[in-house]
């Protein structure tokens, strides 16, 4: 389509009018209602042609938009977002009031036109139909590429209008949902609010001065770092200078009945068995309570030797409030002020990428689906080449995790994978794979990126 300007204003021109339905009903009720969500139209006869003249004064497309902007694209917010699905919802609803055909909208970013900062309008393009559902999809998905990245709240927000868009079926009670949804985030509870107490008695201790009553919250902290490494300055002088008083003072006293416990079982075994061989050997023993006498020497050798074993087997086991008393000095001695360094925790994952033949350029394979063609508003991949068709190709994710597939998306000069065409199948790409889009050569690679 051309443009042209006849003093204050400009007009984009088509190309002959063939649709005589259009001609004879829908000019005239698009030119007398004038609905703001349609660019205004204007029939011209010329050389036994009728052309249609869409009035472009005072708007911009969004492709022109993305253009002067360079890297930043449109810059789309939120409000953007919504503003455009207001805008799509009144479209709707316009043309079902005037009885258009939907079909007829042509969702191309270098056709839909910004008028100021809270209005769009779209171009009816009587002799074009479209897919609406398809076109409104490739649209959101162009959009995806146009986000102001620096605001986290409108790419969550238009991320997820784009996935409702792409998994549901276009109507307007889709539109209503998306106008409708509000994103559910906890509110962040700030860093003083978990601290208030503290900082209260700090501030208030800083005005009044410190106080002998006053303790720390954490006495551990406030140990003197020499004390820390030195723990027996801590205690009293007397135990300074005599530590092997401090260490026998708790063992004392058992020890002392063991021995008085060993003493008198040795003598009562000495003076049992002396007993025993005296009675014996002057006959005033009957024989039956000689049996007797063995099993109560046995009896008593066992219960000695008995109680030996336990006092090993418990010298062996350290107590256990000595192992809560020296694991309490290791943390004590071991606790510190220095900061906490955190490593690096990215972690690797498989990025698809292009590496074209001509030039070694990589391009990543980012967002899904992947266009290919020669069409900036509708294409990820842009190849500016007319032997490349304006939607050539798309990647896509394969059904198994980490797959991809390319189809072609009947293009006039072919898609090629290792030299053999694809026609209407979806192909599974490898890693190494040739793909050739009319010209246009590319090799499929897989390599490291990181999360």
């Amino acid at each position: 389509m051309e443009i042209e300007k006849e003093g204050l204003h400009t007009y984009r021109v088509s190309d002959s009018v063939q649709n005589e339905y259009f001609l004879s009903v829908e000019y005239h009720t698009i030119r007398y209602n004038h609905p703001d969500t349609l660019l205004p139209v204007l029939l011209r006869e010329q050389d036994g042609m009728i052309k249609l003249l869409y009035e472009l004064s005072d708007t911009k497309s969004l492709e022109e938009i993305s253009e002067e902007n360079n890297s930043h694209g449109n810059n789309f917010s939120k409000a953007d977002c919504r503003m455009l699905l207001q805008s799509l919802r009144q479209l709707l609803k316009d043309l079902d009031e005037l009885l258009l055909a939907p079909e007829h909208i042509n969702f191309s970013p270098g056709c839909i036109y910004r008028t100021g900062e809270n209005g769009f309008r779209w171009m009816y393009c009587p002799d074009e139909r479209h897919d609406l559902e398809k076109e409104v999809q490739q649209f959101f998905s162009w959009m995806l590429s146009e986000i102001n990245y620096g605001d986290s709240e409108a790419v969550r927000y238009i991320y997820h209008i784009y996935w409702m868009i792409r998994n549901k079926k276009f109507s307007e009670k889709l539109i209503e949902d998306c106008l409708n949804y509000e994103e559910d985030v906890p509110r962040s509870t700030p860093y003083e609010s978990f601290f208030a107490e503290e900082i209260a008695q700090k501030s208030k201790k800083d005005e009044s001065g410190p106080s002998e009553k006053e303790r720390p919250m954490n006495p551990g902290k406030n140990i003197n770092p020499e004390k820390r490494m030195n723990p027996e300055k801590n205690m009293n002088p007397e135990k300074r200078m005599n530590p092997g008083k401090r260490e026998t003072e708790g063992k004392r006293l058992p020890f002392i009945v063991e021995i008085i416990m060993g003493v008198s079982a040795a003598a009562s075994v000495i003076m049992v068995t002396a007993l025993g061989i005296y009675l014996m050997r002057s006959g005033n023993v009957p024989l039956y309570d000689r049996y007797w006498i063995a099993g109560v020497l046995l009896a008593v050798l066992l219960v000695e030797g008995t109680y030996q074993i336990h006092c090993r087997r418990k010298a062996a086991v350290p107590d256990r409030g000595e192992q809560i008393a020296e694991t309490a000095l290791f943390f004590q001695e071991g606790e510190g002020d220095e900061d906490t360094v955190r490593l690096d925790m990215g972690m690797k994952r498989k990025q698809p990428v292009l590496k074209e033949e001509a030039t070694g350029e990589l391009i990543p394979v980012q967002s899904y689906p992947f266009y290919i063609g020669n069409d900036k508003g509708l294409n990820q991949l842009t190849i500016y080449d007319n032997t490349v068709s304006r939607k050539h190709a798309v990647i896509e994710r394969g059904d198994m995790a980490g797959s991809y597939v390319l189809k072609d998306l009947q293009s006039t000069n072919g898609t090629w994978v290792n030299h053999t065409r694809i026609e209407n199948d979806q192909v599974q790409l490898k890693d190494g794979d040739v793909l050739r889009f009319a010209g246009h050569t590319y090799r499929f690679e897989i390599t490291d990126g990181f999360v």
